[in-house]
């Protein structure tokens, strides 16, 4: 073959070039331009090609100074020249040519001309579009121009000798802008469809060889096959970035920010397989070139080590526990000098066990130390949290404030200017810096480039420091960075400061302090939101800048409002004064500091945590399940949370008709509720050491079992089936399976965990508490999951349904593993295990326990079974079954289970024999 090729600087042409250099195949490279007819024929006549491929056409391009990278170029004003040139005229014009010469003409079209309708059904595959299909989709200017070519290539003078082939999102296994795999990794959000696509290093030498065959007609290019934008971003964070995350969102929500509408469609590839039954299917394919993209990737890493100064104080400590584990770095050096506010173990055990973490205790103004742990560590990132902040304390005693913040950057600074090798270097300042604002609704934002006006001596030290790191920056182009934060708040927090010293003041029943009035207001950031920001300064953020890291408006509160908010969350009343004392003021106290966020928002963070849910979780140390953790839970792809799950998790719209109005109560019982090697993962960690201090031991006539909600010293494959329950999307689809529009997880994770039933094991048949202990929530959904294997009928533990009056057994759910029972819990929901568990010595009916709340939506009743007294039962209330035999003191024990555990004095007193 003698191959003439046009658009061979393209992407794809490119990449054709090299399957030809490959083969040592003879080829030319088509230089007259295809828009200009005579120049086309002079250089078809000069070179007398038998083949000519043409990967010639429009898809993006410039305009001004944007550049746009989809097909939404072609939508802008005065781009339909170009589009018809490129992708109808030039491409009709080869073949028109080749065909008079009678050269066979391979032209690179597309598959973008088809939608999912109702006889080529949306995401299935079935009834692709074949060759012969004609295009139905018009959505963008693009897809119908692409569309007529495709039509004219079918004509009959074109296709006995133009081979017309479709190909669909191009994918390959190198980071390039043009490849789908890296586009939808850089996309903010993804909208998740199916698609056939087509992976370019399997299918081009396919090209090639129907070139040599003479292939005439259409062939559409793309592997067998569907595979969604969420598949592949499963596969990438699998294979190539394990903490990879993204959002989706849907068709209508895309079509809000797209110029132009988006072809989704599965086109038909039998033709392709007839001819290339090696052909290997998309999904297949696809994995292939992530391992190859992996592979490039590694090859392109550089060494990350990365220095943090202050580590083991609040916000370092908060930094660390949060970025390490991101498996982001190679090594992490914490350098602190252990001053009175830190704490080595702020850090996570786990993190200072890991060999690439480094602690090390010193003082930022040794420079030679400095000098040489710089070298010997090779670090090439620094974050510089290390300072005295407490403004409190830079009033009384100043110079060590300037000594640590002023002289200790210096001599980091100049360590590092020594060095040469920082890649970055970010300066933690303060918002201090700016001077106060005014609390005037006219009041404007400080941004970036306010004059720096500070107040107090802490403030004016982080602001000297500041100008000599940006002196470095631009003296020696040293690659700085600084933040200015909003105050933080979250765990590790020294109690100097002033939200844990609120809290630790009334937790010990002492008056909270306030200066002056307490008028100051103060935006509060958490500490989770803060660790963010730095990750996307860290790895976003561009040298010379400064970033504000501040709250989002209505963020702000007075001190004053802060000790309303703790002392009505801890001491339950609104007799605010009883718990303020009032004290001097400062010398100088600012009135506010109001900044601007905009700039850091740019690099893609957002606010998660909101104030409340922040200080609830200081303030409720009993919280099963930690803020932090779920933070990073629900930060994982939807995709891969649905993945521990079983089929039924993307089907509960079809699984409410079933739970609904199910006898004696709602409820549905539904099989491999985990995946099958996740269930069986937990099977394995399930632990079973129940005569540990670990597991609470029930052992009286109404139950006998043993409870274990520690989940936090769970095995973490355990742990995280706690977390995933919590998250917003799960949390959603089981709101969907059982119609509770208002279900939310239980920070307290009250009465959930791990249970196990021994032999003679039972529980009595009981309705849950209705109101939580501790919160204004109403208990409103429990999930049972079994975690035995080869549990036998004749060892009992069914759990069994009965009818509201007690009467009957309606369902009763039999112990098999993977398998979970999820009902309604509300008046009438009475269930348990009441028949003796069986089983041999050693053998436990084990189960997981999920319970999920939601605001009330009980009135107080005093009527109501198991009414403690304030019209809302607060614990389970037990009942005998008709065949139950019962006596005075059965009763008894039935009542004071209502109210309150059961105790050892209770069962000498009722059934002495007992213990």
């Amino acid at each position: 073959m003698k191959i003439l090729v046009y658009g061979s600087n393209g992407w794809i042409g490119n990449q054709f070039i090299d399957v030809l250099k490959s083969k040592n195949q003879n080829y030319f490279i088509g230089k007259a331009r295809a828009e200009k007819p005579l120049d086309l024929e002079k250089e078809l006549d000069e070179i007398n090609p038998t083949h000519v491929v043409s990967f010639i056409g429009r898809t993006h391009g410039k305009i001004g100074d944007k550049i746009y990278t989809t097909i939404d170029y072609l939508e802008e004003e005065g781009k339909l020249v170009e589009n018809i040139r490129d992708n109808l005229f030039s491409p009709i014009v080869l073949a028109e040519l080749c065909r008079n010469r009678q050269i066979h003409y391979t032209y690179l079209g597309t598959g973008c001309i088809f939608k999912f309708d109702d006889e080529h059904p949306f995401g299935m595959e079935e009834s692709g579009f074949d060759e012969n299909s004609l295009p139905n989709f018009f959505g963008s200017s693009y897809s119908i121009v692409k569309g007529f070519t495709d039509q004219i290539m079918h004509l009959g003078g074109y296709k006995n000798a133009v081979l017309n082939l479709r190909i669909r999102m191009p994918i390959t296994g190198n980071k390039n802008p043009r490849n789908f795999i890296t586009k939808i990794t850089t996309y903010d959000r993804i909208c998740s469809i199916p698609n056939s696509m087509t992976v370019l290093p399997e299918l081009l030498p396919f090209v090639l060889t129907m070139m040599e065959r003479k292939v005439c007609g259409t062939v559409n290019l793309t592997n067998p096959g569907l595979i969604s934008h969420n598949e592949i971003l499963t596969m990438y964070k699998e294979i190539v970035d394990p903490l990879f995350t993204w959002k989706n969102f849907s068709q209508e929500e895309q079509r809000k920010i797209l110029t132009s509408d988006r072809s989704n469609n599965f086109l038909e590839t039998r033709k392709l397989e007839e001819m290339f039954p090696e052909v290997l299917n998309i999904k297949d394919s696809v994995r292939n070139c992530l391992i190859e993209y992996r592979k490039e990737l590694d090859a392109e890493r550089k060494p990350v080590n990365l220095l943090i100064t202050g580590g083991c104080g609040f916000i370092g400590s908060n930094f660390i526990n949060y970025y390490f584990p991101l498996g982001k770095v190679d090594t992490l050096v914490n350098l602190d000098a252990l001053y009175y506010c830190a704490d080595i173990n702020n850090v996570n055990e786990y993190i200072q066990k890991d060999k690439g973490y480094v602690f090390l205790k010193a003082n930022l103004c040794d420079a030679d130390y400095l000098d040489t742990m710089l070298k010997k560590y090779q670090i090439t990132h620094v974050i510089h949290f290390a300072a005295q902040s407490h403004v409190q304390n830079s009033f009384e005693d100043s110079l060590p404030f300037t000594h640590d913040n002023v002289l200790g950057t210096h001599t980091l600074l100049e360590s590092c200017r020594k060095y040469k090798k920082i890649q970055k270097f970010i300066h933690v300042s303060t918002d201090e810096v700016y001077g106060e604002s005014m609390n005037d609704i006219h009041e404007k934002h400080k941004t970036e480039h306010s004059i720096l006006c500070p107040t107090n001596p802490y403030a004016a030290t982080k602001a000297g420091a500041e100008l000599i790191a940006q002196s470095y920056n631009h003296s020696y182009n040293m690659p700085i960075i600084i933040t200015r934060g909003n105050n933080v708040y979250g765990a590790n927090q020294y109690p100097e400061k002033l939200i844990p010293r609120f809290i630790k003041l009334l937790n010990e029943g002492k008056k909270v302090t306030i200066q002056g009035e307490g008028k100051t207001v103060r935006a509060f950031l958490h500490a989770y939101d803060t660790a963010t920001a730095f990750e996307a300064i860290l790895e976003k953020g561009s040298v010379g800048e400064i970033y504000n890291i501040g709250c989002d408006e209505g963020m702000e509160y007075s001190v004053m409002e802060i000790a309303k908010i703790l002392i009505k969350q801890i001491k339950n009343t609104e007799d605010y004064e009883e718990w303020i004392e009032y004290i001097e003021d400062r010398p100088y106290n600012d009135m506010r500091y109001y900044i601007s966020n905009k700039k850091v928002r740019e690099l893609g963070w957002n606010i998660k945590v909101d104030l409340m849910t922040g200080l609830n979780d200081l303030i409720n140390q009993q919280y099963k399940i930690k803020l932090l953790e779920l933070k990073k839970m629900e930060s994982i792809p939807e995709m891969e949370k649905r993945s521990y799950f079983g089929d039924w998790i993307n089907n509960t719209s079809e699984l409410f008709k079933q739970f609904n109005g199910a006898e004696p109560f709602d409820h549905i019982i539904i099989p491999n509720f985990l995946n099958e090697e996740y269930a069986n993962l937990l099977y394995d960690k399930f632990p079973t050491d129940i005569t540990s201090k670990k597991w609470h031991k029930y052992n009286n006539p109404l139950e006998i079992k043993y409870a274990n909600d520690d989940i936090n010293n769970l095995p973490e494959c355990i742990r995280k089936l706690f977390y995933l329950l919590s998250t917003d999307e799960i949390t959603k689809e089981v709101s969907t399976l059982s119609g509770i529009e208002t279900l939310e997880y239980d920070p307290y994770l009250h009465g959930a965990g791990l249970h196990i039933h021994p032999r003679n094991g039972k529980l009595n048949m009981h309705l849950d508490y209705e109101k939580h202990p501790h919160m204004e929530k109403e208990r409103r959904l429990n999930i049972i999951l079994y975690m035995s294997k080869d549990w036998k009928e004749e060892w009992n533990g069914d759990t069994q349904l009965w009818d509201k009056d007690m009467q009957n057994c309606v369902v009763r759910s039999p112990v098999k593993f993977n398998t979970a029972i999820i009902f309604k819990t509300n008046n009438q929901s009475w269930h348990g295990l009441p028949e003796i568990i069986k089983c041999p010595e050693n053998v436990f009916r084990k189960s997981i326990a999920y319970y999920y709340i939601s605001p009330l939506v009980s009135d107080s009743d005093e009527n109501v079974v198991g009414n403690d007294g304030s019209g809302y039962r607060k614990k389970a209330t037990y009942c005998k079954r008709p065949c139950d035999p019962c006596d005075e003191n059965m009763e008894k024990l039935f009542k004071i289970r209502s109210g309150r555990l059961i105790t050892n004095d209770d069962l000498h007193d009722l059934f002495p024999g007992w213990l």
